[in-house]
């Protein structure tokens, strides 16, 4: 059986933008409203921060039947060339998108600090280590649990 897969895309701003997809079920007025509410929410706390935002919506059991249902949110923020993505599962899925809001604005942040730490470092003449001197894989901060920070290329 195929997910039935359910989209709404909407322009928040110049630049802003939130795609929503319900896999496995249809996107009910409720949840569109549910998932809006908080993507709003979400830029006013990170004004001029966020670019476009990607919302999943899943049923983790599929076809089989049960309580897990799942939201998965993907931001880019905005003059950084960076993705935040954030999920959460939970029996409500009303709960798990407000979680996964919730990790992704902590995750948000701790990737707008970090880039205000290396810029202040640099500013200030202190030399700043991106990558280990033997391993060149990138340091990174550990993420919460169900929050991954990455850099894209532009």
């Amino acid at each position: 059986m195929l997910d039935r897969v359910t989209t709404f895309p909407m322009l928040e701003g110049p630049t802003m933008d939130t795609d929503i997809h319900a896999m496995g079920f249809t996107l009910t007025p409720a949840l569109r409203d549910a998932v809006e509410s908080r993507a709003q929410a979400l830029r006013l706390r990170l004004p001029g921060r966020l670019g476009a935002l990607s919302v999943r919506l899943f049923d983790v059991n599929g076809t089989r039947g049960g309580p897990d249902k799942g939201c998965l949110v993907h931001a880019r923020l905005a003059r950084r060339g960076t993705s935040v993505v954030a999920t959460e599962v939970d029996e409500d899925l009303y709960r798990a998108i407000e979680r996964a809001f919730d990790k992704l604005q902590r995750g948000a942040r701790a990737a707008i600090e970090r880039g205000r730490a290396g810029r202040r470092s640099a500013l200030a003449g202190a030399a700043v280590r991106h990558e280990p001197a033997s391993s060149g894989v990138p340091l990174m901060m550990e993420p919460a649990p169900g929050v991954a920070v990455v850099a894209v290329p532009p």
